[in-house]
């Protein structure tokens, strides 16, 4: 494992725990609207901001570039995974029209602009994209988060499958230096 893979193992992590950070401030956030309007927290979210919780502790644990760290390519893969459920199961919310879908105007946009302190006269028309951004900015990262594990979970292949070339290259080098028997004088 070179001082690359070791510098590109680092720049990864450090951009995982950044997307991880983004998700978990944007979703707590929607999360603490949420319950100051006593409403009911939707699981999807409650999985998103639990994973973002998992991927911040574990970047941080695997940020160091030691050898050990790159033999966590099964934990890479496996959140990987989990932030493409997380992706999907968001996109699903929308079904397609993020800022214009039914679930934005009274979920995500009503608690988002503080519109449950308004009268119970609020449409559609008054909601209308609140939230818009912090919701594309949201998919966005967790989708790019995932990528970045995706990165790691390869990187780490490659670097533990290198290192058991490299290992076995010099297991044979030194079976196959020739052996100097001593003379012996009688």
């Amino acid at each position: 494992m070179g001082t690359g893979t070791k510098v590109v193992s680092v720049l990864l992590r450090f951009f995982e725990l950044c997307s991880a950070a983004v998700v978990a401030g944007i979703v707590g956030n929607f999360i603490h609207l949420v319950n100051k309007g006593d409403g009911h927290v939707n699981s999807k979210l409650l999985f998103t901001i639990s994973l973002a919780g998992i991927s911040l502790f574990f970047s941080i644990v695997l940020l160091f570039p030691a050898r050990w760290t790159f033999w966590a390519f099964a934990l890479d893969c496996a959140i990987f995974i989990m932030w493409m459920v997380s992706f999907g199961l968001l996109e699903d919310l929308g079904g397609g029209h993020t800022c214009s879908a039914y679930w934005q105007w009274n979920y995500w946009g009503y608690y988002w602009g503080g519109f449950y302190t308004y009268p119970n006269n609020v449409t559609s028309s008054i909601v209308n994209s609140a939230g818009c951004n912090q919701w594309r900015a949201t998919l966005a990262f967790i989708f790019l988060g995932g990528i970045a594990w995706l990165l790691s979970c390869a990187l780490g292949v490659i670097a533990v499958a290198s290192g058991r070339d490299e290992r076995k290259e010099g297991l044979t080098k030194v079976n196959k230096q020739p052996q100097v028997m001593a003379e012996s004088t009688v």
